[in-house]
């Protein structure tokens, strides 16, 4: 556990300030030519370069400054380490943020690092001529809840358009909007909640996966954006250390980049990088590449659930809290996000097993409740659905949406609520056979 801790602080400090610098330079040589100040084409190609480059595995192409930055998912890198090393192939799908007023560009696109896909932000700043910052997040599956890369279009028409002149809002009227959007996420549940200006018909993507408007989707992908603000579903959150590196009027287009924070949980955060599409003052679309700042507990049951079911995530759950216990933290997050990832991949009793598992790890917590009962909805088990969510409200009163999901199954079932003669524990051993063994 002090292991997880140090790097995470180490992460996280580089993540809040500039990095130092890292030694050495690339592209000092004669093949290397310094670019003049960069337009919007310049951008555009200088990004494609690199891409080109980091396939090759020859940073050498590019005019990189002497004192140049470079991270990777938060950590100070070399550049030629990380990605430089293993890039093979570069896929179709790419969007651009473009900043010739700041000498910015921002690209997240698709490519293969050896045999795996992964999804990448690219962040490059150029100052005299030379690139002087690069940022890179990637985010590879297992690593967060969504993953659907292979889904991305080519290229997302919309980021393309140029906003009329009469219509462009100011650098600083678009981080205003976008930062709108994190505070409402930051504030969900409480009093100083304000929704964010979108669109009705406004979708999110998250690492390739469409979490808004999803016809036949979960109880809340099938939400549309507006509606899971007012929910507060992705509460309690902490949006901290917001950053907007490159902003672009002409196309009203930014690039944000965040931490998502857990207030009850020891878990480090998320880094989120998210690109806006704002028209007339309203988001039309986000697309965001979210990524771990450490391989802790949660990757490490999301790669067991990738190389196996629920009893492989159960095993090494159980196994990690016995034999591992202060190598990581836990949390009812982890199992919970698990349990989703089963859920939109459609392996329904996977999902249960693995909501079973964390209502006995976590009985006094509401969400593993809400979330067991949403699972056992989706295999058809209505009588069990509804004491989940009876005890999911009875342990916090302001969970509006397991409250109104009990109401609408009450309505069609004559069974009466069991929870006047069954006791907590009675409950759980009713609904979550799944445990650690003692």
């Amino acid at each position: 556990m002090i292991t997880e801790i140090l790097i995470y602080a180490r992460v996280a400090l580089l993540f809040l300030v500039t990095p130092v610098h890292a030694s050495g330079s690339f592209g000092r040589g004669a093949a290397s030519k310094p670019i003049s100040p960069c337009s919007r084409q310049c951008l555009r190609t200088l990004a494609d370069r690199y891409l080109e480059s980091l396939v090759a595995h020859d940073p050498s192409r590019l005019p990189f400054a002497p004192s140049v930055t470079f991270t990777e998912n938060g950590r100070e890198l070399k550049l030629g380490e990380g990605l430089w090393k293993t890039a093979a192939a570069l896929g179709a799908y790419r969007v651009y943020v473009l900043d010739p007023d700041s000498g910015a560009v921002a690209v997240q696109t698709v490519l293969y690092d050896g045999p795996q896909v992964v999804q990448l932000l690219l962040r490059l700043r150029i100052r005299d001529d030379r690139i002087t910052e690069v940022e890179t997040l990637i985010a590879r599956e297992g690593d967060t809840c969504c993953w659907a890369p292979e889904r991305l279009a080519a290229l997302p028409a919309v980021f393309d358009q140029t906003i009329p002149v009469g219509k462009r809002a100011g650098r600083q009227e678009l981080i205003a909007i976008a930062d709108a959007y994190f505070t409402a996420l930051h504030t969900g549940g409480t009093p100083e909640y304000r929704r964010a200006s979108l669109f009705s018909e406004m979708n999110r993507y998250e690492n390739g996966l469409l979490t808004t408007n999803v016809t036949g989707g979960n109880r809340i992908t099938r939400w549309d954006a507006a509606k899971q603000l007012d929910s507060a579903m992705f509460g309690p959150l902490r949006v901290v250390n917001r950053r907007y590196p490159v902003v672009d009027p002409e196309n009203g287009t930014l690039l944000a980049v965040v931490l998502f924070q857990r207030p009850d949980s020891r878990q480090p955060p998320t880094i989120i990088s998210e690109f806006f599409k704002i028209i007339d003052g309203k988001i039309y679309e986000i697309r965001a590449v979210m990524v771990s700042t450490l391989s802790g507990a949660q990757v490490a049951l999301r790669r067991s659930a990738l190389n196996g079911g629920a009893d492989s995530v159960v095993a090494r759950y159980c196994d990690m809290k016995t034999r591992e216990a202060d190598a990581w933290l836990f949390d009812e997050y982890q199992l919970n996000t698990i349990g989703y990832w089963f859920l939109e991949r459609g392996r329904k009793s996977d999902a249960v097993r693995t909501f079973q598992l964390n209502v006995n790890e976590y009985p006094n917590a509401s969400n593993p409740y809400d979330s067991l009962g949403e699972a056992y909805l989706s295999v058809g088990d209505t009588a069990a659905a509804i004491l989940a969510y009876e005890r999911s409200v009875r342990l916090d009163p302001k969970n509006n949406n397991g409250a109104d999901v009990l109401r609408q199954l009450r309505g069609k079932t004559a069974a009466p609520s069991t929870m006047r003669t069954m006791s907590s524990d009675e409950i759980r051993r009713a609904i979550a056979r799944v445990r650690c063994s003692p």
